[in-house]
Order: structure tokens, then sequence, then C-alpha cells
């Protein structure tokens, strides 16, 4: 007749799991063992900070790459909108400008009045969306 023994288990510690290892090869394998913990301590605490120093890096490399091809960023969303650029047509002088002329009189030639030009350049002028022709729209009224 055989015993069955009981299938629950004690608990097993870390030293009985290397205890049939060498003195030496025991020691490192319990420091090693006993050090992971602590180093993934560090490493979940310590993400954040290289976080943010990443992101200062990040910034800089991509000014530099900028200042290299003779383009001056003035900010940083202007560094990120200038790594999505291809191909940059520039005028005359090689300045950006804003596009953000103002209409501010109006010149009617002979024989037309200024309230009929007015009238008629905003009549022109109503379903044009840019600066110009909403600058056009915006004087005529307040003229006339």
């Amino acid at each position: 007749m055989t015993q069955l023994s009981s299938t629950a288990q004690a608990p097993v510690s870390l030293e009985a799991v290397v205890s049939d290892s060498s003195s030496t090869t025991r020691s490192q394998l319990l420091s090693t063992l006993k050090t992971w913990p602590v180093m993934v301590s560090l490493l979940v605490c310590l993400i954040p900070t290289t976080i943010g120093a990443l992101l200062s890096a990040i910034g800089i490399a991509g000014m530099d790459r900028l200042v290299q091809r003779n383009v001056l960023a003035m900010s940083g969303r202007a560094v990120e909108a200038a790594g999505d650029v291809n191909t940059l047509l520039l005028d005359k002088t090689g300045t950006i400008t804003l596009g953000n002329r103002q209409a501010s009189t109006f010149l009617p030639a002979d024989g037309v009045t200024e309230a009929e030009l007015a009238d008629a350049a905003q009549l022109a002028s109503l379903a044009d969306e840019t600066p110009e022709g909403r600058s056009i729209v915006v004087l005529a009224k307040q003229r006339f």
C-alpha cells in the first residue's frame, strides 16, 4: 500500500531555490535577484524625468536642422511645422509674408461716385473669404 502525500506545497524561499549552487554562484544569483525590484522601481520613477529631457533635446535638434538650412524659426510651433515642409517657395526678397493686406480707401474713376464704387465693390466681395475681400466689405460698411 502506498501513501499519497498532500498536493499542497509550502512556499519556496529564494535561498532554497539556489541552495544547490556553489557558494560564489549562489551569492551572485541572490544579489542579482534582489536588485531586480530596485532596478524596476528606479526605471518607473525616472521615466517622467527622462521624457522631459528628451523633449528639450528633440527641440534643440530640430532647431539645429533648420539653422543648417538657413531657416530661422521663432518658436517651437514653427519648428514642428517646418518638419512637415518638403518645398518652400519664397518671394524675390526671400521673406515669408503674412498676406494681411487691408483696404483703406476707395478711389473711383471719372464719372463714378465713391458710394457707387463702394456698393459695387461690396457686392463683388461678399463671397470672397480672403482677408482682402473681407476688408473691402468692412470698409464699405464703415464708410457708407
